[in-house]
């Protein structure tokens, strides 16, 4: 799909690359983010250009069977979820004292936030997610 492949890549060619394996964030580390009615599975990364990158995503609904060793659907819809996506949230930015620039990708949004506490409210329904971009400024 071009149309994709030319959001992946800046104006001069180069390409946004993760530099570490997807991590979670500290609030979905012990979380039951398919089970638990509340909870998304928060991910994050840094990438080449000193930010970082933050992948929300609504996986309630399902669950890790151990003695089947297999994902399994639960009984029942799964919820819409609410959460909260935060510079914070990305361990490599925890040490940066300014504002924040956030990209949503899916919602085509930019926000200025005036430090790395400062929240972005997002609404998931099930099997959806958001990437959020996060450079500082």
């Amino acid at each position: 799909d071009a149309e994709l492949l030319r959001r992946l890549v800046l104006p001069d060619g180069t390409v946004l690359r993760a530099k570490l394996p997807g991590r979670p964030t500290r609030d979905a580390l012990f979380a039951n983010c398919g089970a638990d009615g509340r909870s998304a599975l928060k991910v994050w990364n840094v990438n080449s250009a000193m930010g970082a990158v933050v992948g929300a995503f609504n996986v309630q609904g399902s669950s890790w069977n151990f003695r089947r060793r297999r994902q399994e659907r639960m009984p029942g819809s799964a919820p819409t979820i609410s959460t909260q996506v935060r510079p914070s949230d990305a361990e490599h930015l925890r040490r940066h004292s300014g504002g924040v620039a956030a990209w949503c990708h899916r919602g085509g949004q930019l926000t200025l936030l005036p430090n790395i506490d400062a929240a972005i409210e997002l609404t998931l329904r099930p099997k959806q997610w958001e990437i959020v971009s996060f450079s500082p400024v």
